[in-house]
Parts: C-alpha cells; structure tokens; sequence
C-alpha cells in the first residue's frame, strides 16, 4: 500500500470520492432550488417587461441560463478550492475537471429552468426540488457507489444524469483519465442539458 505522508493513497481518494460527491448533489439540487427564482421573477412580471425592449424571448432565455450555469460554476469552484486547501482532495486532470465542471453547471442550469417554467409557485418550486435533487443523487450514487447495488439499480442508476457525471469524476480521480477518457459520460451530460434548456420555454422568465 502506498503512503502519502500519513495518509493512504486509497483513503485520500475515498475522501475525494465523498467530496466530489458532494459537488455532484448540491450543485444540481442549488440549481433546481433556484426555480424558485424564476418563478418570482415571471410573477413580478420581470420577464415580461424585459421583453418590452427590442429583444428577443430567446435573447432573455438565454441571459437566464448563462446566469445560471455561472452560480453552478461558481459553486463548483468553491466546493474544489475548500477539498483542495482545506482537506488535501486530488481532483485528477485540470482539463477534464474544468469541462465536467461546466458540463454539469449546465444540467443544474437547464433542470432549474424546466422546473421554473411549469411551477406555479416558488413554494411550490422548492417542494419539488429538494426531494427530487435527493431522490436522483441516492439513484445515481452520490450517496454510496453503484458498484455495490445491484445490476438492475446500476441500469436505473444511469437513468440519471448523476451517474454519469460519477462515472465520469471516478475515471478522472481514480483512473487519471483526461478528457479523452470521459468523452463518452460528457456527450451523454452535454445531451441532457441541451435537451432540458431546450424543453424549457419561454415562459420559464415571462408569461
């Protein structure tokens, strides 16, 4: 067994599997919780006013959801910089971890407008995000590895975009991979978040 210091290998990169964890639940579930948001702000009639000038609905779309992968990524680097400073946490290939990184800010972002077009009410939002970010993180093994469920959960598992993001943080911490080694779990996140902004009209910041 390899020693670092007093600290094992295996056990620096078990730490670090419970921190990137971490940043997979709670960047997607602060990203659905943000719905809320958008509800308050198509109430108060933001959105609509914005559209009074000469823009498009797709230019104000667009403005929300670059303001939303942005506090993702914001989040992102903080949760990295406090693993890294604070508690030793070895993230792998910067390249690969930096578009991960975005990839996924990109899912919370277009899973939060989908949610903040059809809720009808920020309570309402926030009710429905919260128990749906946990119930996603338990399937996609945020919470205890898909190695050690069954195979029938593993296929559930990677119903989620969770999964796919783990698999994609295990193979860079664990296996050194680069963005070559994910591109398969990239493309498949990069297809989620494009699908979900793309179902999210609209209406998701105006009437």
């Amino acid at each position: 067994m390899e020693t670092v210091g007093t600290v094992r290998a295996e056990d620096e990169n078990t730490f670090t599997r419970a921190a990137f964890s971490q940043l997979v639940l709670f960047v997607f579930l602060n990203g659905l919780v943000a719905a809320a948001a958008l509800v308050q702000t198509r109430r108060l009639g933001i959105g609509r006013r914005a559209l009074s000038a000469p823009i498009g609905a797709g230019t104000v779309v667009t403005g929300v959801a670059g303001s939303r992968v942005t506090l993702g990524l914001l989040q992102s680097v903080l949760l990295l910089a406090a693993g890294t400073f604070m508690f030793g946490a070895v993230w792998g290939d910067p390249s690969a971890t930096a578009v991960l990184v975005l990839v996924w800010a990109g899912v919370a972002a277009g899973a939060g407008m989908l949610l903040g077009a059809w809720a009808r009410t920020p309570e309402q939002a926030v009710a429905i995000a919260v128990p749906t970010s946990i119930a996603l993180a338990m399937l996609g093994g945020t919470f205890w590895p898909l190695e050690a469920v069954g195979p029938v959960m593993q296929v559930v598992g990677h119903l989620t975009p969770h999964a796919w993001a783990m698999d994609a943080w295990s193979a860079i911490v664990n296996e050194g991979a680069g963005v070559a080694g994910i591109t398969t779990e990239l493309a498949v996140l990069a297809s989620v978040a494009a699908v979900l902004l793309a179902l999210a009209p609209a209406h998701c910041c105006a009437p």
